[in-house]
């Protein structure tokens, strides 16, 4: 129908009706082809053509062919790439923002290079996750203060981003284990980085963990479970080579003491029972000044020093075995060895009647004595130690090393040095004493005798 008058029968158009063109003023494009009408009309040609401006896509896009962008051809695989530059240059992938809410995180997927990315903040600067062509994975957390993470202050502690693996069932982690990076600063401006991994059973407060330090220590942690800690084997070796690094079954380098009156823990552990009496061992060594070697020691601490310390001391140059106590604890001594007699150990040997030792003896001081420590009172008879130095000879006796003690600021404050008796010497003393007083007596029987004889002939 053409205006309001029916039409019948056919109309026929020749090409030459439809050469022109419909200027847009009309309705038109403006265009002599469909697919340049198309162009100008905003869609997708079906064949060449270039879109300009947003195109908006109310359903699936599917692509079967290559994608051209910043004319770069990609299609060796299915890929996008926002934007493209030179070798090693930037490539961003993607950007994406979960949900709508101005708490979620924005992130950039991007390529540089050999190193993958994924990066957060609104440009991509800060990154969460890398990895490189070579299989290198890293996290990383950025304090918000980027002035506070270059200089810390202190009593500061901050952790990396972590790897986790964990193990769940019906939605219940049952075991997780994690590693991260942690970094510390003391209230004195003391620095700790080490790196920590983490097993824990199902809940972050069951947990136990070892600390690998930056100068190489180990130290294992345990929350409710218990922590134990297992290592190889020693290997067999001679003295000094089982001593080292490799061999030892623990080994730990040396420590140097700048003022040679510290003490050194090297193992410590504790027992107590459901009584209490918590009493802690360590192993180690303490020094005796810089002018003498520092002793092995065996430190025992009743219910953490407060009740009493006992200080057991192995002495490297002379081979004694000491024991002293501090705190409610009492009681100072030197063990006694077997003293070593074999003639191709000795040299200058002179024999003699043994009145030397013979006088030592007559000098010694009887006297009876009560021990400070003894809540019984009981009388003893002996001598004193510091008559038999300043009197007899200092070979009687012995120095037992007062038990070391710190004040509050960690300076060396021991106590007054005590004395022992070296029964070893005394006793050879007396034996020689004895066999002189021996030689005295049959003297003096053979002399009696021999005054008798002459009584009873001059009576005859």
């Amino acid at each position: 129908m053409i205006n309001g008058i029916p039409l019948t029968g056919d109309i026929t158009l020749s090409q030459g009706d439809f050469s022109g063109t419909i200027p847009v003023s009309q309705g038109g494009t403006g265009a002599t082809t469909a697919a340049a009408g198309l162009a100008a009309l905003g869609g997708f040609a079906l064949a060449g053509g270039t879109i300009t401006g947003a195109s908006t896509f109310n359903s699936t896009l599917t692509v079967k062919n290559t994608i051209n962008q910043d004319s770069v051809a990609q299609s060796t695989y299915g890929h996008t790439s926002m934007s493209t530059g030179t070798a090693g240059g930037k490539s961003y992938l993607r950007k994406f923002k979960g949900g709508s809410g101005s708490t979620d995180a924005t992130f950039h997927e991007t390529v540089q290079g050999t190193l993958y990315r994924i990066a957060t903040g609104t440009t991509d600067t800060t990154d969460v996750l890398k990895l490189s062509n070579t299989g290198e994975l890293t996290t990383r957390v950025i304090e918000a203060d980027e002035v506070l993470a270059a200089t810390p202050p202190n009593n500061f502690a901050g952790a990396g981003g972590l790897l986790r693996s964990t193990i769940s069932v019906a939605g219940a982690e049952l075991s997780a284990a994690y590693m991260f990076s942690v970094y510390e600063k003391s209230s004195s401006g003391v620095e700790t980085r080490k790196a920590r991994i983490v097993a824990s059973g199902g809940s972050p407060s069951i947990q136990s963990y070892f600390d690998i330090g930056q100068d190489g220590s180990l130290l294992a942690t345990n929350g409710t479970f218990r922590s134990l800690l297992s290592i190889g084997s020693p290997i067999p070796a001679p003295w000094w080579e089982s001593a080292q690094s490799g061999k030892s079954g623990i080994y730990q380098n040396m420590t140097t003491d700048p003022v040679g009156v510290s003490a050194i823990g090297a193992l410590s552990w504790a027992y107590r029972h459901n009584g209490g009496y918590e009493l802690r061992s360590m192993w180690g060594n303490v020094g005796n000044g810089m002018t003498n070697w520092g002793n092995t020691s065996l430190t025992q601490f009743g219910d953490s020093g407060n009740a009493g310390t006992r200080y057991w001391y192995f002495t490297p140059a002379s081979g004694d075995l000491t024991c002293t106590a501090g705190g409610g604890w009492s009681g100072s001594y030197t063990f006694q060895k077997a003293a070593t007699s074999d003639a191709t150990l000795k040299h200058d040997i002179e024999y003699n009647d043994g009145k030397a030792s013979y006088e030592n003896i007559k000098k010694l001081k009887p006297c009876t004595f009560k021990y400070n420590f003894d809540p019984m009172e009981r009388e003893r008879r002996g001598i004193i130690a510091q008559d038999a130095l300043r009197d007899i000879d200092s070979e009687y006796v012995k120095l037992v090393p007062a038990a070391p003690e710190y004040d509050d600021e960690g300076n060396r404050c021991d106590k007054d040095d005590t004395l022992a008796l070296d029964n070893n010497v005394i006793m050879m003393d007396t034996a020689l004493a004895l066999n002189h007083s021996i030689a005295k007596i049959e003297a003096m029987e053979n002399e009696i005798a021999e005054l008798r004889a002459m009584i009873a002939a001059i009576n005859k």
